[in-house]
């Protein structure tokens, strides 16, 4: 594995491939008929997260050594749950031209982000458990087919044009997810205290989200937004 005798062989890792196995591989040109196949285990435990070479090799009789095949093998971290869920409009504060509200009826259990004039956003309350997220997985519904922009802020909360995380929405009026990277920012300071959400740039009308998952890596986000 990755160029070095990770594990050794044992014989113990060897058995016999079913008959059905070879039939349904000699079905399809992968191995002549009547021909004996072994299938290998490879002890993989203890590898760290990334992607890994694994390369099998075989001794013939004169002692030569021979590759069989090598593949890359990619260990990814388990799946956690995000770290927060914003899912209700009382997690939202300061407020500028728009109207933030819950609303639940042709479009299920949403927040509603309506706005009344350019430049309308509002702060995101931010709690202990957030801290640590550099993701963000977003399900929304708009017919706008404007930009979005999160604000991570600088130093105890102000923000400018350097800090900014931008967004494309998809305007066909169905729902749909995006994955927001929140370390883009230029003023990312590896640990969130600060975000403003600018949902539209103007005067756009209105956003409809389902929820914000703030989570700590992008497959967790991935996943969430897959299950959800």
């Amino acid at each position: 594995i990755d160029g070095s005798a990770y594990r050794v062989y044992s014989p113990d890792f060897a058995f016999a491939t079913g008959q059905d196995v070879i039939d349904a591989a000699a079905g399809v040109g992968a191995v002549a008929e009547g021909t004996s196949r072994f299938a290998i285990w490879i002890d993989i435990a203890g590898l760290e997260v990334g992607e890994h070479t694994i390369q099998t090799f075989y001794t013939l009789a004169d002692g030569t050594i021979a590759e069989i095949v090598s593949f890359t093998l990619k260990v990814t971290a388990p799946i956690q749950e995000p770290l927060y869920v914003i899912t209700s409009a009382s997690d939202f504060t300061a407020f500028n031209k728009c109207e933030v509200s819950d609303e639940n009826g042709e479009y299920g259990p949403c927040v509603l982000f309506l706005a009344t004039g350019p430049d309308p956003h509002a702060d995101v309350i931010i709690n202990d458990a957030m801290t640590g997220a550099k993701f963000v997985a977003m399900k929304y519904r708009t017919t706008s087919e404007s930009n979005g922009e999160f604000f991570t802020g600088k130093g105890a909360g102000a923000h400018g044009g350097t800090d900014e995380v931008k967004f494309v929405y998809t305007g066909d009026g169905e729902w749909q997810t995006l994955i927001i990277n929140l370390t883009v920012s230029e003023d990312w300071a590896e640990k969130l205290g600060y975000i403003r959400f600018d949902f539209f740039p103007d005067d756009n009308g209105a956003l409809r989200v389902q929820y914000l998952a703030f989570c700590a890596v992008e497959q967790d986000a991935v996943a969430y937004a897959e299950a959800h």
